[in-house]
């Protein structure tokens, strides 16, 4: 499992069968949509952003509705299509292909991957080199913004564990067994709503902790500017009493401060 052994495509992770559940995982019209918005605006008001794995465009379309160039890039066309649908007026670029490969030959002032995406990437080369092709497109005093989670939810599982959560208007079903030594969880979903079984999709994930997070991004060329809890910008404390679930990195190039 090391290196390039796993076999990775993200096409495999969301295809068609993520694509017809996974706005029911995901709502568009959630709060935590508004803020992330908001986090990114205020980063570059009416700036240019690019999004990595942008889905069905929960935040890509609230941007734009707030004046900015959106651009996204996800692997599954079925969720493109959806996205499509929502953006009648095509103010959304998108392009279909794997973010670990390649990315749009262009300059953004954010550069985003939200929602714990990072943790898909499932080598830790792969996850240094998309770490350095999200630099590489950006402007000179532009930022990479990404979205973790607390690995401890994947770690403390020895054992194959399986658990219900309840959605909107169904259940999720999640069976996932974790191979600690390789920081691996292997996760098969399904979605019964109230119309019956709506779908099931796997996903392989290699988890970091976050000291191994900023470390790979210094091999990328990235310096940490600042870290939160929330997209409030809640700072992020290591207070046992409060303690969170995720947190948010913002970085810029090495040496960009000094330039200033």
């Amino acid at each position: 499992m090391q290196g390039r052994e796993v076999e990775f495509s993200f096409e495999n992770i969301y295809g068609k069968g993520m694509a017809s559940i996974y706005d029911m995982l995901n709502p568009h019209s959630s709060d935590e949509v508004q803020e992330t918005a908001q986090f990114i605006y205020d980063e570059a008001p009416k700036g240019r952003v690019l999004e990595l794995g942008v889905g069905t465009g929960r935040l890509a379309l609230r941007l734009a509705d707030m004046g900015m160039n959106v651009h996204g890039i996800d692997a599954s066309e079925p969720m493109l299509q959806k996205l499509r649908e929502r953006d009648s007026a095509a103010r959304i670029k998108v392009s279909v292909g794997d973010f670990t490969e390649s990315l749009p030959d262009d300059k953004y002032d954010v550069v985003l991957m939200s929602g714990g995406t990072f943790f898909l990437i499932a080598s830790q080369e792969r996850q240094i080199e998309t770490l350095e092709l999200m630099k590489s497109r950006l402007k000179s005093d532009g930022v990479v913004v990404i979205e973790n989670y607390d690995p401890t939810y994947h770690h403390r599982n020895a054992e194959p564990a399986t658990r219900t959560f309840p959605l909107e208007n169904g259940i999720l079903i999640e069976t996932e067994t974790v191979v600690r030594l390789y920081q691996a969880a292997i996760t098969s979903r399904t979605v019964v709503g109230a119309e019956g079984f709506q779908g099931t999709f796997n996903e392989h994930l290699r988890y970091v902790w976050m000291s191994e997070f900023d470390l790979m991004a210094r091999i990328a060329g990235l310096k940490l500017r600042d870290r939160f809890s929330s997209w409030k910008r809640e700072p992020l404390t290591m207070d046992p009493s409060a303690p969170v679930n995720r947190y948010l990195s913002v970085f810029e190039r090495q040496g960009h401060s000094e330039t200033l």
